[in-house]
């Protein structure tokens, strides 16, 4: 059914002009054709999105929030772990990737993690460094928070202002610097 349908959307794009846009298709419980229809739009190249519903603890902005506050009480390193791998705190999954590797090569704690004195495993690396510094501030940030108020009013102040850097961005401006 999934292929038939996926055809049949070519065809009328292909043949009639019809745009992707303009398609909608719909099931009974979408929650069980929503795996194998989109992997068979994807194979036949043709563009989707499912609209279903999602539990707000599922939210990747949540579960950052959840985390940051957990770090303010309790500095475990696989908490952090979940803060890099959150693409809201970091978008780039290379430099994630690097951190995570790093944590594990090191054999790295929450503590060591938290002490700016200490270096990672591998090599010194500037962007490496500076989302190490930005999740640090912005604990350090939170965890100076008075009242739930306070804690809230600098959560929306981190957010506003830009949680982590894209880290692209950093390794370009420390290049125009000479600092790479």
């Amino acid at each position: 059914e999934c292929e038939f349908v996926g055809r049949r959307i070519r065809y009328e794009v292909i043949r009639h002009g019809l745009r992707y846009r303009d398609v909608a298709v719909a099931a009974g419980d979408i929650s069980s054709y929503a795996p194998v229809l989109t992997n068979v739009l994807s194979d036949l190249g043709v563009p989707c999105f499912v609209d279903r519903k999602r539990k707000l603890s599922e939210h990747p902005l949540l579960r950052l929030f959840d985390d940051l506050l957990r770090l303010c009480v309790n500095k475990d390193v696989r908490i952090v772990r979940r803060v890099l791998q959150n693409s809201v705190f970091l978008p780039s999954k290379d430099t994630a990737d690097d951190l995570l590797a790093r944590l594990t090569a090191g054999s790295v704690t929450g503590k060591t993690f938290f002490d700016p004195s200490k270096p990672l495993a591998g090599e010194p690396d500037l962007a490496v460094a500076a989302v190490r510094d930005n999740l640090l501030s912005a604990v350090g940030k939170l965890s100076q928070a008075e009242t739930v108020s306070d804690f809230c009013d600098r959560l929306r102040s981190l957010v506003a202002d830009g949680l982590a850097d894209n880290v692209e961005g950093i390794s370009l401006r420390l290049e125009e610097f000479g600092e790479t």
